[in-house]
């Protein structure tokens, strides 16, 4: 997730943030950019979505975030899910207006790319 040690510097979009409250499409992408899983936020809830995904982390004592109790658990992608629960993975948003347009765009990057972490497009 980045060097969360810095308190100004958090890697996903926060309440409060102008960006957490909006509707648009999350990546989460391993540290050398492989896009691991594509999501959707349709109603202005994009801090919801994601942290629905993670769960609460677990603070190390370095201060680096891990994610052991995310919903990315085992299954089939499992070295993908691992990259997550170790906090080896970075957010990227983009803000989608008007909101009923996010499911397109979701689906239409799901069907360039089907990240290893998603079951299906849509």
């Amino acid at each position: 997730m980045g060097d969360w040690v810095d308190q100004r510097n958090l890697p996903v979009p926060v309440k409060g943030d102008g960006v957490g409250n909006k509707s648009g499409i999350y990546f989460i992408t391993s540290e050398d950019q492989e896009v691991l899983y594509i999501g959707k936020a349709t109603t202005n809830n994009l801090h919801e979505r994601i942290w629905d995904h993670l769960q609460t982390p677990k603070v190390l004592d370095n201060g680096w975030r891990v994610f052991p109790n995310s919903k990315f658990q085992a299954g089939i992608a499992k070295n993908y899910s691992q990259l997550i629960s170790d906090g080896k993975v970075k957010i990227g948003i983009i803000a989608i207006h008007p909101a009923v347009a996010t499911s397109l765009v979701e689906v239409y990057l799901q069907t360039i790319h089907l990240p290893p972490l998603c079951k299906q497009i849509g």
